[in-house]
């Protein structure tokens, strides 16, 4: 009789395309929670609303080049957007 002989490596089926070998996979990472879930706790704090619909509106001016007559305007397109997202939260 005669002995057969095995390799070690892993072994690889071949499907017509690729070859694919037996790997064991590694988890993804968990993504971080986004950064509008974080905030909208703050609802409950008048002044850290207050806070950040005053950041949001900012970066509006900003997006606009600060051109200005607009400032009531991001301010209260900033306020709808923070309260729908609370809502929806």
């Amino acid at each position: 009789m005669k002995a057969e002989t095995r390799s070690r490596t892993p072994t690889t089926k071949t499907t017509g395309k690729k070859a694919t070998a037996s790997v064991s996979r590694i988890a993804p990472k968990k993504a971080s929670k986004p950064p509008q879930t974080r905030t909208l706790s703050a609802a409950a704090d008048p002044a850290e609303r207050h806070r950040l619909v005053a950041e949001a509106a900012y970066f509006r001016a900003e997006k606009r080049g600060f051109v200005p007559g607009h400032e009531e305007m991001d301010w209260l397109e900033a306020e709808k957007d923070f309260d729908v997202a609370a809502v929806n939260q």
